[in-house]
């Protein structure tokens, strides 16, 4: 069974539902959930019931995430939680995490930091050279203050952190739970994409204890 089956048998599982989408695999190796369907105005695309939905509450509630508090790094955002935490399930191989894990990109080529040379050759001469390079930087001081800080993330290595950053910057939804606005990781909603003035609505409904 692949990953990407997986997954969705995960998904299932744990009460998600999306009877309308499907999920396609592009020659350039991307993939994405398209509509399997007609959708009907108002008719809800996708729902992931909270057990299914991780937060920085999760991430800061775990064992490392206490670690993290208690070692009382002052420059810990909500991000540096979030990837230490995907670092560290991604590592203990049986989290229940793992079948999302399993299935997030493991490179970004479209992303600058991740360009090769080539492509970073064609900015030659542009603010941007001087931007990448500066975020980079960024990242790496994060690490770096994160493992001087927590010891026992010594494993965690500056190209796998940076990879964890990215994975949180470009695909968690801020959610209101019980009250509180959370960064949130939503499994499948992530592989959703939509025109600029897009035609649908997302957001937690605490009734039902879904994001839809």
């Amino acid at each position: 069974m692949s990953e990407l089956d997986v997954f969705l048998r995960w998904l299932e599982a744990n009460g998600a539902r999306a009877p309308k989408l499907r999920i396609e695999h592009r020659d350039d190796g991307e993939r994405g959930a398209f509509a399997a369907r007609d959708i009907t105005a108002g008719e809800p695309v996708l729902t992931v019931p909270r057990r299914a939905i991780l937060t920085i509450a999760d991430a800061r509630g775990s064992a490392i995430g206490r670690r993290i508090a208690a070692s009382g790094l002052r420059e810990a955002g909500d991000d540096v939680y979030l990837a230490a935490y995907l670092l560290h399930e991604r590592r203990s191989g049986d989290s229940f995490w793992k079948p999302y894990l399993d299935i997030l990109p493991g490179a970004f080529p479209s992303n600058p930091l991740f360009f090769d040379e080539h492509d970073r050759s064609l900015l030659e001469g542009s603010f941007l050279v001087e931007a990448i390079a500066e975020r980079r930087r960024a990242l790496l001081s994060d690490h770096a203050s994160l493992v001087r800080a927590v010891p026992e993330l010594g494993w965690i290595q500056p190209p796998d952190f940076i990879w964890a950053r990215i994975i949180v910057t470009s695909r968690n939804f801020g959610l209101t739970i019980d009250t509180a606005k959370v960064r949130s990781m939503v499994p499948m909603a992530d592989m959703l994409n939509h025109r600029a003035s897009p035609e649908t609505s997302w957001g937690y409904a605490p009734e039902a204890g879904d994001f839809a």
